[in-house]
């Protein structure tokens, strides 16, 4: 016997496999005893059958003897007595039809039964009807529990067909969790596309970003370049500055000297002519010495003004400079965010690992995607499963079916399921309107519940007690003439609106007319005339009155009449308005030539004027800058016949013209006359000043307003000034003050001219510069190109070489390998030779090949035995395999199932004891409940009592409601009369009648009125206690419907549990039947054969013994397979073990000609390496020692610049102190810096270009 599995999970599957059994018994002995529980019920049936027609044959009985006696009585004289009886008799024969057509209420039958026996009946029948009465209770439960048995069978069936649903909704499911990875699978290999492209694009902005940054560079390089000419220009305008001013000094110390000399010669005693000679002599002489110096000092201006300029490009050098700087940091500093945050070029292997990984992650997703699949496959393998074990369990239930009919049909049971049925039908058909009543029934209750509430509440509002109540006749009253009243306001309303109705029409045609009227009078209609009543309104009482204020309401009254007498009054006041409008109108017409009012006029006069006003003073402003205009380009045409004077000698001013002009300010006039190139021109001025704005406009007017036409009347001061100085224009000349004044004004002149066109020079030279500028951005882009170009050609070139070097090497180890190999053969022939040398050693060869060529003979006999023991043992091996496998599948099914099943118990386990706990806490206890229970009885029937008590009341008052009503009539009637038989007039009766119902009418109003306002009052909230218990009901109706829930969940899966176990059972129970029947067949079988003679019981017993050889052979042969396999399992075993015997040997004898083999190999290979490694060194020795070498002249070459560079700067710097004092400018210095800065980049470069050769 095969000893158990120590495994945990094959213990718990087979402790699993043990309940399962006894389960199994169990359910086998349950339905046994359901079995033998319907045939009793089928006897029950019969014998409750024939205690009914015994009981009808009873009741039949005494009806006759009834009949008797009614008979023997129809002499006396009591006929009231007989009608009784009759009713009685009636009433039994309706109860007795009513017990025959429904078995369902013989509680109700036996109960009239007995109460129409009670004259005659006795003990005996009394305890014999109850025990009739007890057996047919019991017999009905009988057959009610065997009907909720079969539907107990139809719902699993049902059952079952749910699972399969739920199953194949199961199996959608998991098809649908497929598509769904398959889609993800999509969306990461699309995320895994973009994320590569947009590593390319970065890769591809970091090339261009580099690039530019190298540009930025160049143009760095050139800018210190132009700046470095800019300092050579500077430098030789210096030199030329200081030239002049040295020239300039020696010519006025040899003017000094001049004079000097003359100054002695005027010492000496001359004549008066020569004196005055002499005082001519000085006089030119000091002109021309002033002349000098103004020509010095221009010339000094001008240089400064130079040097000006220059500082000025000098400072947007800078700048721009400076801006080229930043963008470089910027660049850099997005360079440096972009190698953060990106892979750069140096990190490609990262990039690649990256890449790895999402590809394993996309393997992995594919390899979920396959798991999926073979789940979806196993799902659907258990759905078909499940699909034919539903086709076997219905064609089980139909064949169960078809026996049960059979059985039926011969046990003559077909007429009881007949009845059977028909009761089903009636039970569910009573139980549907008992479901109906309760519905109302609660209904009913809910109804009540809140008419007790209304009724305590408004008690409790009364200050009444609990236990008050009004009489009845008093409700019945009350609400009669509540009624009553109710109907006469309801017609009052009525006759109110129609009042209204018929009032809101006689002023609509009222309003017509008036439009009508107006039209045809005055030809206004009614909006227009509503516009003149405000004109009016507002011309009585000001402007100050709003237009759009409301009008006032009128107040409401009651008396219609009222009404129309104040509609009438303000129909008649409106038209006296219209015919006063009217008259207006007409006088207005009729004096049409008078003009506008007064008021109008002055405003037009005001703002015309206005108007006048500012458009003369626009007239004159212009007239004034056309002027200046004029005078301005005269002085530009006099300019060179005034300073040809000037240069001549003749100081005096020229005679004054008629038509030249004094402006109030000369020294803007003349400034302005000296731009040439007219930038700054009176024409340009007077073009370039904005016109008159709307605010200025709107000033002149307000202006104009204020002064109410003083400007047509009075001129301005404005315009008296511009006459004057026009008069004044007219007769004076362009004078200055002194000539100092002007000969200042025309060296400013001098120099402007002069600086403009240095000013054109220098633009002229930017532009060229910007135009080599633009031409050398595009040789470095031209450069930049063809260097990527190269770069690429670099890199196909580098990857070619790497290729040609790997396949190179892989030649070479081919070779090396053949070359080892064909060392080999050269060792054996070389063995070969010396034996064929030697005589004695042939023949030894010659015997060693052929032992050998004996034994692999040997061996490849004994190889091919052991490849056919292999293969049969593979054969072998492969059919355990699949077994093994097929056994594993059923077990991994089993235990699937079996997993399912405890998790889906386990969760409703946890969720029944969570809603047990809940609804434990929140539990109420039992004697609470049945007190609350009580009370609610209580209360219901009290309730029903006074409901019928209302109802009689009601009825009552209804049949009382008219006669108060009745009884005033008749008393008006009867006072009518009278008034007639004595001769006296009616119509002090009817005023009397209409004053009592107008009486009654106010009543019932003041009486609504006070309903009305008292209903807030006496309708307070609702109380605390009733919302609480209405939240506490509330509660409870959520806790019941929470554990409804919970056992509808249980009874589902206590259902499905059910289903498995009843088709688990079904197969057991078939598989046990077959077995049964057949060992029945055969037993019955044996017993004919043996029961018919002698020669039948010898055959019989022959054929037993047959029986029993055949069963002793069939176990003779399985024990003899299973020797033949054990056996055969015994040889398999030794023949391995040969086996491995000799491949060990075999494995050991080719080891050792290996090893012998390897250690002649690596000898050689050893040998080889040491040579090759010698070579290799050398060459890295030499190749080491040239870049040395080479990095040697690098560095002294670096030191030699360094070193010219530093001597450089001593000598600029040895200049500049030579050259310039202590105040000089700062531009050397920052020539100076600029050179040490270019220095240190020079420095820089040359340290990183060190450090990348080196690395």
């Amino acid at each position: 016997m095969a000893s158990p599995c120590p495994r945990a999970d094959c213990s718990a599957v087979q402790k699993e496999l043990e309940h399962l059994r006894r389960d199994v018994e169990e359910l086998q002995l349950e339905n046994d005893k359901l079995h033998e529980h319907s045939a009793s019920l089928g006897q029950q049936v019969a014998t409750l059958e024939a205690m009914n027609a015994d009981l009808r044959e009873q009741v039949q009985t005494p009806r006759t003897a009834r009949v008797a006696t009614i008979a023997e009585d129809e002499d006396e004289p009591h006929n009231e007595m007989v009608t009784q009886l009759q009713a009685k008799l009636d009433a039994s024969l309706a109860r007795e039809a009513a017990l025959a057509d429904q078995l369902a209420k013989l509680d109700a039958s036996h109960a009239q039964l007995a109460a129409a026996l009670v004259a005659k009946s006795s003990v005996l029948q009394a305890d014999e009807l109850a025990r009739l009465k007890n057996d047919s209770d019991g017999r009905r439960d009988e057959l009610y529990a065997a009907l909720r048995e079969n539907e107990q069978l139809r719902d699993d069936n049902n059952e079952l067909r749910t699972a399969v649903e739920k199953l194949s909704r199961v199996a959608l499911d998991a098809e649908a969790k497929l598509q769904v990875a398959d889609d993800e699978k999509a969306a990461l290999s699309s995320a895994l596309d973009d994320r590569t492209t947009a590593v390319t694009e970065l890769l591809h902005k970091i090339e261009s970003h580099d690039a530019e940054k190298q540009g930025l560079e160049r143009k760095i390089l050139e800018m210190d370049a132009a700046e470095a000419h800019v300092d050579a220009m500077i430098a030789d305008f210096k030199t030329k500055f200081d030239a002049e001013r040295r020239g300039l000094h020696a010519e006025l110390e040899q003017w000094k000297l001049r004079v000097r000399e003359l100054e002695v010669r005027c010492d000496a005693p001359i004549s008066p002519h020569t004196n005055s000679f002499t005082q001519a002599s000085t006089t030119a002489t000091t002109a021309i010495s002033t002349t000098s110096n103004d020509v010095k000092d221009a010339a000094l201006s001008d240089l400064e003004a130079k040097i000006l300029v220059l500082q000025d490009m000098r400072l947007q050098d800078k700048a721009q400079i400076a801006e080229l700087k930043t963008k470089i940091s910027q660049k850099n500093a997005d360079l440096s965010t972009m190698a953060a945050s990106f892979v750069p070029k140096d990190d490609i292997k990262q990039l690649e690992a990256t890449v790895q990984v999402q590809r394993q992650q996309a393997q992995d997703a594919l390899r979920d995607v396959d798991v999926w699949k073979a789940r979806v496959k196993e799902q659907r393998g258990l759905l078909t499963d499940m699909e034919a074990r539903c086709v076997a369990i219905e064609s089980q239930c139909r064949e169960a079916e078809a026996w049960n009919a059979k059985y039926e049909a011969k046990a003559g049971l077909t007429d009881v399921v007949r009845h059977q049925k028909k009761l089903r039908s009636d039970l569910s058909a009573q139980e549907s309107a008992n479901a109906a009543l309760r519905v109302e029934l609660s209904r009913h209750k809910d109804a009540i519940s809140k008419l007790q509430a209304a009724c305590t509440r408004l008690k409790r509002d009364a200050g009444k007690p609990d236990e008050f109540e009004y009489p009845d006749l008093v409700l019945e009253t009350s609400v009669q003439g509540n009624l009553a009243l109710i109907h006469q306001l309801e017609a009052q309303v009525a006759a109110l609106e129609d009042e209204r109705v018929a009032l809101l029409t006689k002023l609509r045609d009222q309003a017509k007319k008036t439009g009508a009227y107006l039209f045809e009078h005055h030809g206004l209609t009614s909006a227009q005339y509503d516009q003149v009543q405000e004109l009016i309104y507002r011309l009585q009482n000001g402007d100050t009155v709003d237009a759009s204020a409301p009008p006032r309401p009128l107040s409401p009254t009651r008396d219609t009449s009222a009404e129309l007498r104040k509609l009438y009054d303000a129909n008649t006041q409106l038209q006296a308005d219209v015919a006063r409008l009217s008259a207006v109108v007409a006088a207005s017409n009729q004096a049409p030539t008078n003009g506008p009012p007064e008021w109008a006029t002055t405003v037009k006069d005001e703002v015309w004027r206005a108007t006048e006003a500012l458009q003369s003073h626009m007239r004159e402003h212009m007239q004034v800058m056309r002027e200046a205009a004029v005078a301005s380009d005269d002085e530009s045409s006099d300019e060179s016949s005034e300073f040809g004077d000037l240069g001549g000698g003749d100081m005096s001013a020229p005679a004054p013209s008629q038509d030249e002009i004094v402006l109030e300010h000369p020294r803007l006039t003349k400034h302005a006359s000296v731009h040439t190139s007219g930038l700054l021109s009176p024409a340009s001025v007077v073009l370039q000043e904005p016109p008159p704005s709307a605010d200025e406009i709107a000033a002149a007017v307000s202006k104009a307003l204020e002064a109410r036409g003083l400007h047509h009347h009075l001129p301005t001061q404005q315009e008296t000034t511009t006459h004057e100085t026009a008069k004044n224009d007219g007769r004076r000349h362009v004078i200055l003050e002194t000539q100092d004044e002007m000969e200042e004004q025309t060296q400013w002149a001098i120099e402007l001219d002069t600086c403009l066109d240095e000013l054109t020079h220098v633009t002229l030279e930017n532009h060229s510069l910007r135009s080599k500028l633009e031409g050398f951005e595009g040789l470095l882009a031209s450069v930049q190109d063809n260097h990527t170009v190269l770069y690429r050609e670099h890199i196909a070139l580098q990857q070619t070489f790497a290729e040609r070097r790997a396949s190179l090497e892989t030649q070479l180890a081919t070779m090396t390998a053949n070359v080892d190999e064909a060392s080999i053969k050269l060792n054996r022939y070389e063995l070969m030779l010396q034996s064929f040398e030697k005589e004695g050693e042939m023949q030894q060869t010659v015997v060693s090949l052929t032992r050998q060529v004996a034994i692999f003979e040997v061996n490849q006999a004994r190889l091919a035995r052991e490849f056919n023991l292999v293969r049969e043992e593979k054969q072998t091996e492969f059919t355990r395999r699949v077994a093994a496998e097929d056994d594993l599948l059923a077990l991994e099914k089993t235990l699937k199932v079996r997993i399912q099943y405890l998790e889906a118990w386990r969760e409703g386990a946890l969720s029944r004891l969570q809603h047990m706990e809940t609804a434990l806490t929140k539990s109420v206890l039992k004697r609470h409940y049945d007190g609350v229970l009580a009370e609610l009885q209580r209360l219901q029937t009290k309730h029903a009592a006074l409901l019928e008590k209302y109802t009689d009341r009601h009825a009552h008052y209804l049949a009382t409601l008219e006669l108060p009503a009745q009884h005033a009539s008749l008393l008006h009637q009867n006072a009518q009369l009278f008034a007639r038989l004595n001769g006296e007039s009616i119509d002090k009766l009817q005023n009397e009648r209409v004053q009592a119902l107008e009486v009654q009418v106010q009543s019932q109003l003041a009486r609504i009125k006070e309903l009305e306002a008292g209903m807030p009052e006496t309708t307070p909230e609702p109380a605390p206690s009733s919302t609480n218990v209405h939240d506490v009901y509330e509660q409870r109706i959520a806790e019941l419907e929470q554990l409804c829930g919970s056992l509808e969940r249980q009874v589902q899966k206590q259902k499905e549990v059910a289903t498995l176990a009843a088709s688990q059972a079904n197969t057991l129970a078939l598989r046990q039947t077959r077995r049964r029947d057949e060992v029945d067949a055969l037993e019955a079988r044996l017993h004919e054969l043996s029961a018919r003679s002698d020669d039948d019981a010898i055959i019989g017993q022959l054929q037993q013994k047959i029986v029993g050889i055949k069963a002793n052979y069939q176990a003779f042969a399985d024990r003899y397979e299973q020797a033949v396999e054990a056996q055969r399992a015994a040889q398999l075993q030794i023949n391995t073990l040969s086996m491995q015997l000799e491949h060990t040997s075999n494995h050991y004898a080719g080891q050792l000609e290996t090893q012998r083999q390897r250690i002649a190999i690596l000898e050689s290979t050893v040998a080889h390496l040491q040579a090759s490694d010698v070579v290799a060194k050398i060459k890295r020795l030499d190749a080491m020692a040239s870049r040395l070498e080479a990095l040697d002249d690098d560095l002294a070459a670096v030191h030699a610049k360094k070193r010219q560079l530093e001597r450089r700067i001593e000598e600029l710097e040895s200049e500049h102190d030579a050259v310039v004092g202590p105040g000089a400018l700062g531009a050397d210095i920052h020539l100076v810096e600029r050179l040490k800065y270019r220095v240190q980049v020079l420095e820089q470069r040359e340290t990183y270009e060190l450090l990348t050769f080196l690395s």
